[in-house]
């Protein structure tokens, strides 16, 4: 009797280590899974061009590229970048402050530079019921995010356009994603600010992370580390299956930036806009030594100007959140409500008149 029940004893030991290491496999595979290199990434794009001027950015670059991301570097970007820490709690921040956003709501949701979709993902996620948009530049973006999250609506297009959408407003909540609205030149800045005020209903929700040229971070995400370079700038280094991401800022190249060390100025600045260019770098080192290094470029206006240029585009204040710790951070989550259409007396009397006019040449043409 004694011998069975040690037998038994024994049994269900080794099924609980069994479990145990199952568990711990499964979580390794999903982990490899998860920062491994697609089977078709071979790096064959190595560095991006550095030796051009800065009068070739932002917006030119735009019209002269018909994408500025190739699919290599959106599948390196999904996996380096595959953190929704940062997206949790700016959603924390912004349902708390925004009860009309509640999980049960049937909300019309705009993700502006939605990129892969995790945005909009997790808008879907909280609320089943909402119907989500994704709008960004880049094509390769837009198929990486409709194979990931193929329950939103994704539109290919710039946010500076006008005629992007019906004037009509038709959404609950427009929230711009990360860094996007820096990716264009102040005038753009504000057509983008001006289109959030055309498309949002009245007392709509503008989410927009202000950043501070000055505060610029790059927190770890996976198993990162931080190390300063010889410009003494600060970069944020991730070893992942098969590659390592390395990213860093460059700002205040107006006078030109030394990247490499070498004594040459690899990024030259010759125009007055260069003062507030920002340069972003991802690097990719495979195994096998091959790089990939994709910059990109940032017009950071001063946070007052940013905020200044809000508030005279018909929206006022809700909640100001700084958050200092995020995978780009150094930005604050600032919160807005488009203000309520008021039509003064005037206005009501203009249009009354033009309905009468119109009324008339209808009643003539009968």
């Amino acid at each position: 009797m004694g011998y069975m029940l040690l037998m038994k004893d024994s049994i269900y030991k080794i099924l609980f280590y069994v479990i145990v290491i199952l568990i711990f496999y499964y979580l390794y595979r999903t982990i490899r899974r998860a920062t491994s290199l697609p089977d078709d990434v071979g790096l064959e794009h190595f560095d991006d061009k550095l030796d051009y001027s800065i009068e070739y950015v932002m917006n030119e670059y735009n019209k002269k590229n018909d994408d500025i991301y190739d699919k290599e570097y959106v599948d390196l970007y999904d996996i380096a970048y595959h953190d929704f820490h940062d997206i949790d709690r700016d959603m924390k921040v912004v349902i708390k402050h925004c009860p009309t956003l509640k999980s049960e709501s049937q909300s019309s949701i705009l993700i502006g530079g939605c990129g892969v979709g995790k945005l909009c993902h997790k808008w879907k996620e909280h609320n089943p019921k909402s119907v989500v948009y994704g709008v960004d530049f880049s094509k390769h973006m837009l198929k990486k995010a409709e194979g990931l999250y193929p329950n939103i609506k994704y539109i290919r297009g710039n946010l500076a356009d006008p005629k992007l959408f019906d004037s009509s407003p038709i959404y609950d909540l427009y929230m711009i994603d990360e860094r996007t609205l820096y990716m264009n030149h102040e005038q753009d800045m504000e057509r983008i600010l001006q289109n959030a005020n055309r498309w949002l209903k009245d007392e709509g929700i503008l989410v927009v992370p202000v950043y501070d040229k000055n505060e610029l971070q790059l927190a770890s995400r996976y198993y990162s580390t931080t190390y300063i370079d010889h410009l003494g700038l600060v970069h944020g280094f991730t070893y992942l299956d098969h590659f390592s991401h390395d990213c860093w800022y460059v700002p205040d190249v107006g006078d030109g930036v030394d990247v490499d060390g070498d004594g040459k100025k690899d990024i030259k600045g010759d125009d007055e806009k260069s003062e507030r260019l920002t340069l972003y770098f991802d690097k990719f080192t495979t195994k096998d030594g091959k790089k990939r290094i994709k910059t990109t470029m940032f017009y950071f206006l001063p946070k007052d100007e940013v905020y200044q240029m809000i508030l005279r585009n018909g929206f006022e204040k809700i909640h100001i959140e700084p958050i200092c710790t995020q995978i780009v951070g150094g930005y604050e989550l600032a919160i807005f409500k488009k203000k309520k259409n008021v039509l003064s007396v005037k206005e009501i009397q203009k249009r009354q008149t033009q309905n009468q006019n119109q009324n008339q040449k209808v009643e003539s043409k009968k």
